[in-house]
């Protein structure tokens, strides 16, 4: 499977890494690797979500209250972004 993650990705990433780094130190690092650990599970069986949200299917990352979207478009994997769960899902509108 090929992926894929957007642009707007690593804003997400970084946005959220460096929350959690003023909250605690080293908290962000720690949700880096939470994110690549939910990654590698979507990559080993992506179509285990269902579709919510147009063609989005989502999984939550496991400490963090953030969701991976993603898309599956054949043997492609699409990262959408990283969204705090009580983020407006509306930005995928904004994103294509």
């Amino acid at each position: 499977m090929n992926v894929e993650i957007r642009p707007e990705v690593a804003t997400d990433l970084a946005t959220a890494a460096d929350w959690y780094d003023q909250r605690e130190p080293g908290l962000g690092d720690d949700f880096m690797v939470e994110y690549r650990r939910t990654l590698a599970a979507t990559i080993g069986n992506p179509l285990e979500r269902p579709v919510v949200r147009s063609d989005l299917r989502w999984r939550k990352l496991s400490r963090f209250p953030y969701l991976l979207w993603y898309r599956v478009n054949n043997a492609n994997l699409v990262v959408a972004g990283v969204l705090h769960v009580r983020r407006d899902r509306s930005v995928f509108d904004e994103r294509g």
